[in-house]
Order: C-alpha cells, then structure tokens, then sequence
C-alpha cells in the first residue's frame, strides 16, 4: 500500500499543502476547504476501495443478469423448522409417495426413452376452468333461462360446458410453440411401445369423457369427438380424480365448480436450459395471454385461467430482462438534464454512466448474495438509483463550490495554482 502513502499537494493562493490549509481555490479566488477533500487528500486507499468495489458489483451485475440467473416470487412460507410446517410437510410427503405408488409412476416412469427429445421434465403448467356463480344468474336472467336448467349450468361437467373446456385444452396445444416444448414417452393407449411419440396426452378429466373409438376398443386420449353419458365410474377408479375437480366434488355430490388440467413441458438430454427457457419464453406469455383475456371462453360465466408451476417465474425472468432499456431511459434522461443544468458535457456524462453503474452494482451485490432476483428487487433499486443521483449532484455542487469547474456566466479553465 506504499504507493498510496504519498503526500497530495494542491496549493492555495499560500504555500501551505491542502491538508493544513484552511482555504483552497483557483488563481486569484479562496474558497473554504470542504471535508471531502481532506478527506480524499489523507486517506486515498480508503477513496480508491469506494470507487473500486461498486465497480466490482458493477460487473457482477453485468455477468450475472443473464437467463442463468434464477428469477423468482418472493417466498412467504412459514419456515420448515416450525412444528406445524414441519408436521404438514412429512403429512404432504407420506401423501406424496402413496399416491405415487397408487398411480403406478415408477412403471410410468420406464416408458421415459432418454433418446426421445424432450424426455426431461421441466415445468407443468394447469388450465383452469371455473364458474361465476354471480355471472351466472345474471347471464340466466338475461335469456330467461328457468330455474332447472340455470341449476344444470351450475357444474362444469354439463355436456356444453365440458365441450367448450375440452375445446379450451385443445387450443392450447395447437398454439404455435406448444410442440416444441411438451413432454414426450413410448407409453401409449396404456402399452409401451417403440413409435416416435408425439406430445404426451394432457392430464385431464376428459381422457374419461371424451374417449376415441378404434372400432373394436376405446382409448382413453381425450381426442374423441362425443362426450359418453356413462363415464363417472372409470373415473372413480383412478385415485387422484379429486385433483381434476374441486374440494365438494365426491362420490355423492358430483357437481364441480371448478375444473383443471395440466400440460407437462420437457428438454432433450442434450439440450441447454437456457435453450428450453428461450422456447418456454417464447410460447408461454402467448399462451396465458390467449386464455386468461377469455378469447378461450364462449360462455360469460366461464372463466379460464392458465399458471401454475414455475410459469410466473417464467415471466417474471422476461420482465427482469426488459429492465435493461428503462436502465437506459433513465440514464438518458439524467444525462440531458445535467449537460442542459450544467451547461458541460463532462458532467452529463458521468451523471448517465452513475446512474447504470448504481443500478447494475446493485443488482450484482443481490445477486451475489441471493443468488436471486425477486420480484420486489426492482423497485427496491428504484431508491438505489435515487441515492445514485443525489451522488452525482452533491459531487457536481462539490466542484462548483471550489470553483474548479465552471458555470454559467463565468468561464474557467481548470487551472489550479
């Protein structure tokens, strides 16, 4: 650290070195000596390490706001460590297990051929279905429908109902992008086989009501264009059909306000995840933008929804890589108020380059330390970018109050003796 130890003289209009002078200036001026500069003049090193490490944070920053860079929701759990939580989580673990022994996964899981591409899981999205009971009256009022058939519409499993929710999951996997994304195997109609596969069928409730016919035995695809009337009992028989509908759905009660289904999304083994989340990226704000607007709902009390999953860290990861450009509006504009205020380009400048090098130091200490990028850290770094500003116009004032730089009606230059 020698080489920091050396002694700055900028002299007044004495002879006295700046760190026992009480005034310092230009030639012909004396100006009070501020602290700051006393400060700079004695501890240099400690000045450097200020400058040096949002530098280092700036880079960071840099590096790290790539798609590699995990966004997410903030997690508001009660910690694992709390008996209740921890109770619930060995219960839902215990349910886990016996309904993956029930549903035959492992022997669902040896139909996964690695050669096949997209046999890796990634991401499961749900598109639900749910009735408005207030949209619901008013729409049965409006057409004068009776009392009994505006109770029919009541369930989601009405033969209209159904036909416009099995349309819904149908559009889905049409949309473009859906089959480069959706998970593939070799099991098929319940047999595995050894045919190229396409998309792997959607789990749904109308696998069991909407069954294609072969002509001498009926799969169960869902790609079947009638409904059947008698599909209640093969439904009963999987053990997780209470997942397909609402919490008073049962044995005797089988009405449902509430359908759902679920696409599953894979990558090939040879793939990137940072390719899988550039198509996932591409395909799914389409996706969520055509159901959830409702152009997937033909009836006013329907209302479909499409998330789940990791969907929202999906887009939360495309909002935090749109930031850049309001990082950039920023700077511009904290760049043409300086240089219009100032009247000296200089200062424009390093008000722009202050501004991006606060915000990406920021985002490069959060990183570092989280590993993360909530979605509440951009409008944190609002504030961050805030205290960056008030940096650049106290080291500006700092400047125009020594006189070392000039300003409007009075000419200087630079000249220090």
């Amino acid at each position: 650290m020698g080489v920091f130890s050396f002694v700055q003289r900028a002299y007044t209009s004495g002879t006295a070195p700046i760190s026992t002078s009480e005034d310092v200036g230009v030639e012909g001026k004396r100006y009070p000596t501020p602290a700051v500069g006393c400060f700079i003049a004695n501890y240099p090193a400690q000045v450097l390490l200020t400058i040096a490490l949002p530098l280092v944070f700036f880079v960071i920053g840099c590096t790290r706001i790539q798609s590699d860079l995990s966004y997410s929701l903030d997690d508001y759990q009660i910690h694992s460590n709390i008996g209740v939580r921890r109770d619930a989580l060995k219960v839902n673990g215990a349910l886990d297990n016996w309904t993956f022994a029930l549903s035959g996964a492992h022997w669902l899981s040896d139909s996964v051929n690695l050669s096949h591409p997209r046999t890796l899981v990634q991401d499961t999205v749900e598109l639900r279905a749910l009735i408005n009971l207030k949209n619901l009256v008013s729409y049965a009022h409006e057409v004068q429908w009776p009392p009994e058939t505006r109770e029919a519409y009541a369930s989601m499993l009405h033969p209209d109902l159904l036909r416009v929710y099995h349309a819904a999951e149908r559009l889905i996997t049409q949309l473009a992008g859906y089959e480069s994304l959706c998970f593939t195997n070799n099991l098929r109609n319940g047999e595995l086989n050894n045919i190229y596969p396409t998309c792997a069928l959607v789990s749904s409730v109308t696998q069991y009501i909407y069954p294609s016919w072969t002509g001498t035995e009926w799969l169960m695809d869902g790609s079947g264009p009638v409904a059947q009337d008698e599909y209640m009992q093969r439904l009963f028989s999987n053990p997780s059909y209470a997942w397909f509908f609402d919490k008073n759905f049962w044995t005797l009660n089988q009405k449902a306000l509430h359908l759902r289904s679920q696409y599953t999304f894979a990558s090939s083994r040879s793939e990137s995840k940072a390719a899988y989340r550039r198509r996932m990226k591409s395909f799914l704000p389409n996706a969520m933008k055509f159901v959830n607007s409702g152009q997937a709902a033909a009836l006013p009390f329907v209302q479909f929804r499409l998330g789940g999953g990791s969907s929202q860290n999906v887009l939360m990861e495309i909002a935090g890589e749109r930031e850049g450009y309001k990082v950039g509006v920023a700077a511009a504009i904290c760049f043409l108020l300086s240089w219009w205020h100032c009247g000296t380009l200089v200062i424009g400048l390093y008000t722009a380059a202050e501004v991006v090098l606060v915000y990406m130091a920021a985002v490069g200490l959060y990183a570092l330390i989280y590993r993360t990028l909530p979605l509440t850290t951009y409008a944190a770094i609002v504030w961050v970018m805030t205290f960056g500003m008030h940096g650049t116009l106290s080291f500006y004032d700092m400047f125009v109050f020594s006189g070392v730089i000039a300003t409007k009606g009075r000419r200087n230059n630079l000249s220090v003796a």
